[in-house]
């Protein structure tokens, strides 16, 4: 009889055990569910995501000790999945071209044959690369791994669904109080840190929610820091055509 018992508590225990193991499961799949909902509306509040076409002007700032250099740059947005990135200040840079098209980013200068197939992490100004100035889609582009929920923050690891993805690697630090983004870390294929993005003095410009974001280097010239700063958003038509990188060069928005 005491033997009998005894095996029914152990199966009892086993089924409390399992029971509470299925519960912790589905409560992590519904915290994954919820930061996705919290990441695809902050990503929403700037208007820009998912179709739609926009002229978006940026003023950047490479800081490195006492000296600074700056730069105004125009990105051509068109669906999210194709950038066109130029400059109009200095001078000397006008005639660079960048395209951003899927998973593929090409350079062209004037005096060039042709575009010259190049990596979305190569430098566009200071610490700031192609990829994270023309807009990374980590709601689309990124599969969320994990979420680490803290007391007043999401830590949420994202690993990039296509091997050519700029970045194959991601972690958000998203505060509760706001549902604000305040850091992303972008990570190589091996896992190692390569950039922090810093998210900061967030405001409305012309109906969407932007932000400064301030890049440090997390391999090397880590004395250096660039900030990018929203200067305008306009939402005008652009045809398909200028996004062809064979049109590079001769195929002009203003």
């Amino acid at each position: 009889m005491e033997r009998q018992k005894t095996l029914i508590n152990r199966c009892f225990k086993i089924v409390i055990a399992l029971a509470f193991y299925t519960a912790s499961a589905v409560i992590g799949e519904e915290s994954n569910q919820n930061v996705k909902q919290l990441l695809s509306k902050f990503f929403n509040n700037q208007g820009i995501a998912g179709k739609g076409s926009f002229v978006m002007d940026f003023n950047v700032v490479s800081i490195q000790e006492n000296s600074k250099s700056e730069a105004k740059i125009r990105v051509f947005f068109l669906s999210g999945s194709k950038q066109l990135v130029t400059y109009l200040e200095p001078e000397r840079l006008k005639d660079n071209y960048y395209l951003v098209n899927d998973h593929n980013t090409w350079m062209y200068q004037t005096g060039l044959q042709r575009p010259l197939r190049i990596s979305a992490q190569q430098k566009l100004f200071g610490q700031a690369g192609i990829a994270e100035t023309a807009g990374i889609d980590y709601c689309n582009d990124y599969n969320i791994n994990g979420v680490i929920d803290s007391a007043d923050r999401y830590y949420i690891t994202l690993s990039a669904k296509d091997s050519k993805t700029a970045y194959q690697h991601a972690m958000i630090i998203m505060r509760k109080s706001d549902s604000k983004i305040e850091k992303i870390l972008l990570k190589a294929v091996n896992g190692s840190p390569l950039k922090e993005l810093a998210y900061s003095d967030y405001k409305q410009l012309n109906g969407h929610e932007v932000e400064l974001m301030m890049i440090s280097n997390l391999q090397q010239e880590k004395g250096k820091k660039t900030s990018i700063e929203f200067a305008q958003i306009q939402k005008k038509p652009l045809p398909i055509e200028a996004f062809d990188p064979l049109m590079m060069g001769k195929f002009k928005l203003e």
